[in-house]
């Protein structure tokens, strides 16, 4: 069994990896979003402790980013950083195979891997990929969830604490409802826990009947990620990326609810359950790939310079507009040696309209 399970784990890595090769291959540059993640690792591996380069102090932009997250990223680089953000999601997903069942966390992963946003999102040097490492770390200690909390929000993203928070409170309540009920009971137990465990892991529901309950182990972390979603949604600004540590937790609770009408697969209603569990999985499939396209075509900037990088003959000053900046051009393509100044590549008087 142990042999069994090492082996999927291992598959599964191997197919997460995957999945992340083609995003990098297929989308290589960066937006404009990335730009101080991805200009920093550049100054960091070019440029060493000669900060006088360094592109942030040319062009500060309007907030401070922390240079932790270019910092660990600078030798290795972007696709070891998405493979850490895929084991960091295995160590969460251990979570789930350790706790529910395995056929459980398989479809867990399916519904991960037909989808786009966190495969694409991982290969973004984006702060909150970084935060998003430290959602899929968690693992139910209080000692590592005080630490990554704590590190996700002070160094990559202040707005986790909207997250955190209610995760704090449902924690607290849920050790509120264990000391109680575990006095009342006369042992240590978690009533929802062992309901779970005996109508989805033991399939024995039918034994009260196949009635839907109305709460189930995951309404906490689905009532989190809903307050988390309604808070931010206040802000006049909204992306995906801001809100994207919930979409693990809606998969989880979509994994859930697809292990527990498949027990009751000779009903009616729950075949059709059935149906379009399977069927999400080919509509989420086509969707990234459409996705998956339409993103590669999504940076101009870094085309041209690509294309410009192929005629090395050319003794040319370039000089990089706004709308170039922020569509994929980045520092690690100054690879062109014949471009006259092409060190001052971003230099003043060109770069004043970067």
């Amino acid at each position: 069994m142990q042999i069994k399970s090492s082996v999927s784990c291992y598959l599964s890595l191997c197919a997460s990896s995957l999945i992340i090769l083609i995003h990098i291959l297929s989308c290589p540059y960066n937006k404009v979003e990335e730009s101080f993640n991805i200009q920093a690792i550049h100054d960091i591996v070019y440029h060493g402790s000669n900060l006088s380069q360094y592109d942030h102090l040319h062009f500060p932009g309007p907030v401070p980013r922390t240079f932790i997250g270019p910092l660990l990223l600078a030798l290795p680089c972007l696709f070891l950083r998405s493979l850490v953000s895929k084991t960091a999601f295995h160590k969460l997903g251990s979570v789930f195979r350790k706790r529910f069942h395995p056929l459980f966390y398989f479809r867990f992963l399916l519904i991960t891997y037909t989808q786009f946003h966190l495969a694409f999102y991982s290969t973004r040097t984006l702060p909150n990929t970084f935060a998003l490492v430290t959602i899929f770390l968690l693992r139910g200690s209080d000692c590592e969830f005080i630490m990554l909390s704590g590190f996700g929000i002070l160094v990559f993203r202040s707005e986790l604490l909207l997250l955190y928070g209610p995760l704090l409170i449902f924690g607290l309540y849920h050790m509120l409802t264990v000391v109680f009920d575990s006095y009342f009971w006369q042992r240590w137990l978690w009533p929802e826990g062992e309901v779970f465990y005996f109508n989805v892991i033991e399939n024995k529901s039918h034994l009260w009947g196949l009635a839907v309950r109305e709460n189930h182990p995951l309404m906490g972390l689905e009532i989190v990620a809903l307050v988390f979603i309604t808070l931010y949604s206040f802000l006049p600004h909204k992306e995906l990326r801001f809100i994207i540590y919930t979409i693990p937790i809606f998969n989880l609770l979509a994994a859930y609810f697809w292990s527990y009408v498949c027990p009751a697969f000779v009903y009616h209603i729950c075949r059709i359950a059935v149906f379009f569990c399977y069927a999400s999985l080919f509509v989420n499939l086509c969707a990234s790939i459409g996705l998956l396209f339409v993103s590669s075509h999504n940076y101009p900037g870094g085309e041209a310079i690509t294309r410009l990088n192929k005629w090395p003959q050319l003794h040319v000053h370039v000089y990089i507009g706004n709308l170039a900046a922020q569509t994929g051009v980045s520092r690690f393509q100054e690879i062109n040696d014949h471009w006259t100044g092409h060190c001052d590549l971003f230099a003043p008087p060109l770069r004043r309209s970067t």
